[in-house]
């Protein structure tokens, strides 16, 4: 492995890992970020994380049953509910219940709303959780338009190595 890519990697599981800790929200973003971000997990020894592609155009259900399913409330409850509401209260009580770190990749192609909504779900979880957003430089302006950058704890920035 390429020295400044292991410096990388050994960085960014100390930033993940102070995340993981305060229950906190990061942002990661650049080439390779989602990647980075597994390599770098792997490299904490905090657990098992949860990690979802964002769907283009998905609406807040739509992404509601996406982590209905990554968390496999699916296996346990049936189908996710067509009731959004009735899905997102079990997410939010699996939240609560579990050590939850959650990776979304290419989070800057969510809507707004979904963003609001995930962002949101995370900063109100009593639960030990934390949420990792990965992206391109597109990520941050994406936030700042659905005013949820003051929510993050941390950004990572990562350049070409």
């Amino acid at each position: 492995m390429h020295e400044n890519t292991e410096r990388l990697h050994a960085a960014l599981a100390y930033d993940l890992k102070d995340t993981i800790e305060q229950r906190a929200v990061t942002c990661v973003s650049g080439p390779g970020a989602a990647d980075a971000v597994r390599a770098a997990l792997a490299l904490t020894a905090t657990g098992p994380h949860v990690e979802v592609t964002a769907p283009r155009g998905a609406t807040t259900a739509g992404f509601a049953r996406t982590l209905y399913t990554a968390f496999h409330l699916d296996v346990h409850h049936g189908p996710a509910p067509a009731e959004r509401a009735a899905a997102n209260r079990r997410i939010d009580a699996h939240l609560a219940r579990r050590s939850t770190t959650l990776v979304v990749a290419d989070a800057e192609t969510l809507r707004r709303a979904v963003l609001q909504d995930l962002v949101g779900r995370w900063s109100r979880t009593p639960g030990p959780c934390a949420l990792i957003l990965t992206g391109t430089h597109r990520l941050r302006p994406a936030l700042t338009a659905a005013s949820l950058d003051t929510l993050v704890y941390l950004w990572h920035q990562l350049d070409d190595v």
